[in-house]
């Protein structure tokens, strides 16, 4: 069970608790897995069975429901050794994710990556013309029936490759007062890290414009926000990684640490993931260990990290263009 302080409750993430909806007092001895406690400005709130309740006076007061606890047991399968994501729509299944690898060859356009024979499940193009959900889903959908970019956009590109002929163009615009961010990103929700579980991650990146915020993205897409660890870049290019979930630790890098931009530069990371402080974190630039250490790697106990993002997860600033390419993903070291 993790106990967190939060610096900013309101604002954190994944546990964003709205405190106008109606509240329901409940005894303190309602039954149910105490998945995580988390205190803010005196105030404890505790996870329960995948919902938020506020702890005064021996009473629970329930805030909101952040997850459906029995989401994994409905949505995942497990055949001999292997566990297969279900389709609840049309029943079928896909194997997740034990090793994979993408060098986005023989990738005429994004549709020809959309699919189970490459694993890749979707891509979110935001900015300040499409800025909702619905507006960037309906985007992504009519991309895929032979539809135009708006100004984002996420394809196999010739112009950069770190090997053979393609990579893959990320390119955002700025995102406008009152934008929690723009983004030009590629998913797959076939992924499967839980708790114990080591996540090794490997991607070649050339940011050739720009700077980007967020560049990978491990999620627990079926929580409220998504909650997860990420790869960032801060002011001057400097690396760091951030569990996003309650008061967002962070792993910092190295002093004078850099994600070098104009050039092909290879980042590589590994976690071993907790919702505990004994998660490990540690991240490679070009072979140079930048950032070691130790802290909480998952948001609760129960939380698995089924979406991985790629590409700019996150831009804050400038019209920025990142390529990405021969990135690979695996539960054991390959470095």
């Amino acid at each position: 069970m993790a106990r967190l302080r939060l610096s900013s409750f309101a604002v954190v993430g994944a546990l964003l608790i709205l405190l106008s909806l109606d509240a329901t007092p409940l005894s303190s001895a309602t039954s149910g897995t105490v998945e995580a406690v988390i205190v803010d400005n005196g105030t404890t709130y505790e996870v329960i069975d995948g919902a938020v309740y506020r702890l005064s006076s021996g009473q629970l007061t329930f805030m909101q429901q952040i997850y459906d606890p029995s989401y994994l047991t409905t949505n995942y399968r497990t055949i001999g050794t292997d566990i297969y994501r279900v389709d609840p729509a049309s029943g079928s299944i896909f194997k997740t994710f034990v090793d994979f690898s993408e060098s986005f060859e023989t990738a005429p356009s994004i549709k020809t990556l959309i699919g189970p024979t490459r694993g890749w499940t979707s891509f979110t193009l935001q900015s300040p013309a499409v800025s909702t959900v619905s507006a960037y889903n309906a985007l992504r959908d009519s991309i895929l029936n032979g539809g135009s970019y708006v100004d984002n956009r996420v394809e196999p590109s010739t112009s950069q490759k770190h090997g053979g002929t393609e990579s893959l163009l990320t390119y955002s615009v700025s995102p406008t007062a009152g934008m929690e961010t723009a983004k030009a990103s590629l998913e797959s929700s076939l992924m499967y890290f839980r708790k114990g579980d080591t996540l090794v991650y490997s991607g070649w990146y050339y940011i050739a414009a720009g700077q980007p915020f967020g560049i990978a993205d491990f999620e627990s897409s079926y929580i409220e926000s998504g909650p997860g660890l990420r790869i960032v870049v801060d002011t001057g290019g400097v690396p760091r990684v951030e569990l996003k979930w309650a008061n967002k630790p962070s792993f910092t890098s190295i002093s004078g640490a850099k994600i070098p931009t104009g050039r092909w530069t290879n980042i590589q990371f590994i976690a071993t993931l907790s919702d505990a402080t004994d998660g490990t974190v540690s991240l490679w630039v070009d072979g140079t260990q930048v950032i070691s250490g130790t802290g909480q790697t998952l948001p609760l106990p129960s939380a698995v990290y089924d979406r991985l993002e790629i590409g700019i997860t996150a831009n804050n600033g400038p019209p920025t263009t990142v390529y990405v390419d021969d990135i690979r993903l695996s539960h054991t070291r390959f470095f």
